[in-house]
């Protein structure tokens, strides 16, 4: 707004005279770029020159992606792609927690309320149309029905430290080497 007030021209034409006579029409509609207007012997124009902005609308931007990318649940250097406040550790911090974040969505969200329903679905009628024979459907549709769900994999922040601490979830028994794997 302020951008706006600064960009819009007015002028201010002040007498000495408190009986001076009102303009005829309105000064916008005198007044055209490049003129030169003459005023009355006592009259003096000022053109209006709002506060600009200056250096206060960078940090309200950075405040306000700070804010959106908080609400989002998104770091703000991913927001943004603004890299200049970050730093290796802040950035990687940032970064896991968000993965937390989308994993969850990911099983809680589009595995349990989108892909099962669909497989479902999709099993159900392949085998009602004869399009698969899968033997003992009615009875074992559970079983038939099983199976893991992998979403991509992330790419690796540091890829010697995460293949370290793989090598230790497995070694310390809290990851099977298929879970790994996968």
């Amino acid at each position: 707004d302020r951008k706006k007030v600064a960009a819009m021209y007015a002028m201010f034409i002040t007498s000495n005279d408190p009986d001076a006579a009102p303009l005829e029409g309105e000064l916008g509609d005198q007044v055209a770029p490049g003129q030169i207007v003459r005023l009355d012997p006592g009259e003096d124009m000022k053109v209006a020159d709002p506060a600009d902005s200056g250096a206060t609308y960078e940090p309200f931007q950075y405040r306000t992606l700070l804010q959106v990318s908080a609400a989002l649940g998104i770091p703000y250097a991913h927001l943004s792609q603004d890299m200049v406040k970050a730093n290796y550790s802040n950035a990687r911090t940032a970064l896991m927690e968000f993965r937390r974040r989308v994993e969850a969505f990911q099983h809680s969200v589009l595995v349990y309320q989108l892909c099962r329903p669909v497989w479902a679905r999709f099993t159900d009628l392949a085998v009602l149309t004869g399009a698969v024979r899968l033997p003992g459907y009615e009875r074992r549709r559970r079983d038939y029905l099983a199976c893991e769900w992998l979403p991509p994999k992330w790419q690796w922040v540091d890829p010697l430290k995460d293949i370290r601490a793989e090598i230790e979830e497995i070694g310390a028994g809290l990851k099977s080497r298929s879970q790994a794997i996968g």
